[in-house]
């Protein structure tokens, strides 16, 4: 159900918006309420606290207050973002997993990955690669062919 009142600050249908750090992507418009959900798998609905402090969807007035708050803003559109730097991602991924002492398995990696791929690694180097792409770029770094450090990477 779409709303035809929105206020200037307010996101649109389809929007990525960030409240107090968490990225989130606006799916649908209610009269009060806005829809929104986690912009990264398993996308899990936002609830807010509401006035009797149990959890509901986030008021249209609150969307206004964090937004006053800085706690709120809409994100530009993925193709105004900056472009990941792919040798960084390389280097920071084989670091990480590396610096972890994760396996040389795909499921290993995949696992890894899924429980600590955080919102900021997303937001700098996108989704995470493929594992068996992993795989083959840790044991060509084993091998001697080095592809950076983590400090490289600014991870």
């Amino acid at each position: 159900m779409e709303d035809e009142s929105v206020l200037p600050n307010d996101p649109k249908l389809n929007d990525l918006v960030r409240i107090d750090g968490v990225e989130l992507r606006l799916l649908g418009l209610l009269p009060a309420h806005f829809v929104m959900v986690t912009n990264h798998p398993p996308f899990v609905l936002y609830m807010a606290a509401g006035e009797d402090g149990l959890p509901g969807l986030l008021p249209r007035s609150d969307w206004t207050r964090l937004v006053a708050a800085d706690r709120a803003t809409i994100l530009p559109p993925a193709d105004a973002r900056p472009p990941v730097d792919d040798a960084a991602k390389v280097v920071a991924q084989c670091a990480l997993l590396d610096a972890a002492e994760v396996p040389q398995g795909n499921k290993a990696i995949a696992i890894w990955l899924h429980l600590n791929w955080s919102p900021d690694l997303q937001r700098r180097f996108g989704e995470p690669s493929n594992p068996s792409t992993l795989r083959r770029w840790r044991a060509q770094r084993r091998a001697g062919m080095h592809v950076g450090a983590a400090s490289e990477a600014g991870v």
